[in-house]
């Protein structure tokens, strides 16, 4: 008796057909995710993202003490200039300095100087869209008076102001996650609301010229270097201070 051939053919078609579909709900899933930037998103999705935001600031405070230090470059000649950071209409965001040296020597984006690469947030960690006048998660390096950091003075006094990194459109998870790991309160669950007077200026021409003076509510302590805000339209706004005066 001849036995009848196995159906072999149509039992590997059928698991083609389900790896094609498990691949494409993956495929769906992950899309899903990243355009949802991060809503929602995990406990340890969000301190990851927290932890690399605080990560990159403080590598680029690490890069302005390294060019100072190095005698070459003051806080008036340093360069933040880069094609990566943009406003909404997609200019610079940081421009050059034009009082920096021609070498690049004091260029925080030139090999020759800070080294350093223009890392935009994690797409997980911003409320996208976002219509604020940069893009979310694009570092802007900002001159101001930060409240309780270096000497408060009067506003838009030159040599009160500090300089600054902020970052726009980060959702509130990641925001509470950057409280968290530095230790500020969150209070009611929620990040703090920041009293804010005046406005910043961004870094330009090495002038530390500007009227903003900012403080923490009663809830939060003032005088610190790093710290993320509720922000406008449901997002957050995280700060850290790169050069106090």
């Amino acid at each position: 008796m001849i036995n009848p051939p196995l159906r072999t053919s149509g039992n590997v078609l059928f698991l083609i057909l389900i790896a094609v579909a498990l691949f494409a709900a993956l495929a769906y899933a992950v899309t899903t995710s990243n355009r949802s930037s991060g809503q929602g998103i995990s406990y340890e999705k969000a301190n990851a993202n927290a932890a690399a935001i605080i990560q990159y600031s403080t590598a680029l405070r690490a890069a302005i003490m390294k060019l100072r230090a190095s005698g070459n470059c003051t806080e008036n000649s340093l360069d933040f200039g880069n094609v990566n950071f943009k406003a909404q209409d997609d200019s610079p965001l940081n421009i050059a300095n034009p009082s920096a040296p021609s070498n690049q020597s004091c260029h925080i984006y030139s090999a020759v100087g800070g080294n350093m690469v223009a890392v935009i947030a994690p797409v997980a960690s911003l409320v996208l869209p976002y219509a604020g006048s940069w893009y979310a998660g694009h570092t802007a390096i900002r001159v101001g008076q930060i409240k309780g950091i270096g000497t408060d003075g009067v506003a838009g006094l030159a040599s009160a102001n500090d300089l600054f990194a902020q970052v726009n459109g980060i959702n509130r998870e990641t925001c509470r996650a950057i409280n968290n790991i530095l230790g500020i309160p969150n209070p009611g669950g929620e990040p703090p609301i920041w009293t804010v007077t005046g406005s910043s200026t961004r870094y330009l021409s090495g002038s530390f010229n500007s009227t903003y003076i900012g403080e923490f509510g009663d809830a939060t302590p003032s005088g610190q270097p790093q710290f993320c805000i509720q922000g406008a339209a449901g997002s957050s706004t995280y700060f850290s201070v790169l050069i106090e005066r």
